[in-house]
């Protein structure tokens, strides 16, 4: 008796291990769905990134921008971008805040479809900011660039967005660009 209930055990337990082994590529399976749906780079630039509001905000800060950021707006398919100018210099790296705003929403998401960028000079009295430029770029007319800003001057740059947006300065703008270059 004590030798068959041993067998049983033995039995049971090889049953167990064999269904254990068989289940393993299921599980592997789910675990690489559940990672591909972690939103998370650990080395090189993410790839069709589903921007929603929910990793908006993360993903904009991850952007190497320096001017300051006012507003970010995420409507179905537009991302809208307030940009502001706190010193007459800033005109000068606004072409490169464009590209790298454009590259990330053309290049690494795969929902955006029209980037708006409007760049502003704060009003002290009022606390909006008045508009000096603006760019507006699409998907189909913004090719992805395979160099990053890092590797690109800041003509390059500037060539680059004028020939892929629509572009629109004002008045305000020339003149601010006129005391930057005092």
């Amino acid at each position: 008796m004590k030798q068959f209930s041993r067998m049983f055990l033995v039995s049971l337990l090889t049953m167990g291990i064999s269904l254990a082994l068989a289940a393993i590529p299921a599980w592997d399976s789910k675990a690489k769905e559940a990672v591909k749906s972690f939103d998370f780079t650990v080395f090189g630039q993410q790839r069709d990134l589903e921007l929603t509001e929910q990793n908006l905000v993360d993903s904009i800060m991850r952007l190497p921008l320096h001017m300051k950021i006012n507003k970010v707006e995420l409507s179905h398919s537009i991302l809208s971008v307030d940009l502001v100018i706190l010193y007459p210099r800033d005109t000068q790296i606004v072409f490169e805040e464009w590209y790298e705003l454009a590259a990330f929403s053309f290049g690494r998401t795969s929902n955006i479809d029209q980037l708006f960028v409007r760049v502003l000079k704060p009003e002290v009295q009022s606390g909006e900011g008045q508009l000096l430029a603006a760019m507006d770029a699409r998907r189909q007319n913004f090719p992805v660039h395979d160099q990053s800003a890092a590797k690109m001057s800041r003509l390059s740059m500037e060539q680059y967005v004028r020939s892929h947006a629509r572009l629109t300065f004002t008045e305000s703008w020339t003149e601010l660009q006129m005391h930057a270059e005092e």
